[in-house]
């Protein structure tokens, strides 16, 4: 447990950072500008509506369901997708790959302890770091979201949305982390990361074909999906099911096969 406490410790500051700013954003979204769509429906209807279908999509628009508190979560989710992807793969890359960027692979693979066991701890210092962040954000949710007209596990698993796109990164990242070289900085390739999965749901949106939102992290468990039903899709489950078991293998398979140059 050595290895688990003295990553949390390391990165704790960090994590708490991270909370705050997803928080603000969170609350600036659903105290600050949801009422004003609110009281302005018609208003920002005519504007909305000058804008082609395309622009909309691409930034999360659905007018359908944006004038709901629910239905504005799942465009602010988005945002909130983007800002959390880009630090739990940053968070990610500091823990599992520190010893890499920083040449001390050596040092790390002399102590007595199995490789495996290192890398189980390494993991374990993340989900519990992203974890402690997630329960501050669910609470915050838990008290801005009405439960309104959804289904009492239809709402539970939209405040768990996040946290489960969290653990489809933090499974991705592991991998990267250990098999590409070692870099100066791990914050380019993460808000890479970030980005890079916002495009991929902006594209889902726009392409609109049911085979893209298996490429995109934000769309597997996006919330948008609970306003109609009671559970995610259970393809989507399924595979994201078996990303993560993947991903884990591949990851536990190279961090063991990791040589000291």
């Amino acid at each position: 447990m050595n290895i688990t406490s003295f990553e949390i410790k390391r990165n704790f500051k960090f994590t708490i950072i991270f909370t705050f700013w997803l928080i603000l954003l969170v609350f600036g979204f659903l105290k600050g500008m949801y009422p004003l769509y609110a009281d302005s429906k018609e208003q920002v209807l005519q504007v909305i509506q000058n804008y082609p279908p395309e622009f909309l999509k691409l930034f999360g628009f659905d007018m359908g369901t944006m004038f709901s508190p629910l239905g504005f979560y799942s465009f602010t989710f988005n945002y909130s997708a983007l800002l959390s992807t880009t630090f739990v793969s940053l968070l990610t890359f500091r823990i599992v790959a520190n010893e890499k960027k920083e040449n001390c692979l050596a040092f790390l693979f002399t102590k007595p302890i199995a490789k495996k066991s290192q890398f189980l701890h390494k993991l374990l210092s993340v989900l519990s770091l992203v974890l402690f962040s997630q329960v501050f954000y669910i609470g915050c949710l838990w008290y801005l979201l009405p439960q309104d007209f959804l289904s009492l596990q239809a709402y539970l698993l939209t405040l768990l949305s996040l946290l489960l796109c969290s653990c489809l990164v933090i499974a991705f990242t592991c991998v990267l982390a250990i098999i590409l070289p070692s870099l100066t900085s791990y914050t380019g390739l993460s808000i890479a990361i970030g980005f890079g999965g916002f495009i991929l749901h902006a594209m889902v949106s726009i392409i609109d074909q049911p085979f893209m939102k298996y490429l995109s992290f934000f769309d597997i468990f996006h919330p948008a999906y609970l306003l109609n039903h009671t559970n995610f899709q259970s393809s989507t489950t399924v595979f994201a099911c078996i990303f993560l078991c993947l991903c884990m293998v591949l990851s536990l398979y190279f961090y063991q096969r990791q040589k000291v140059e």
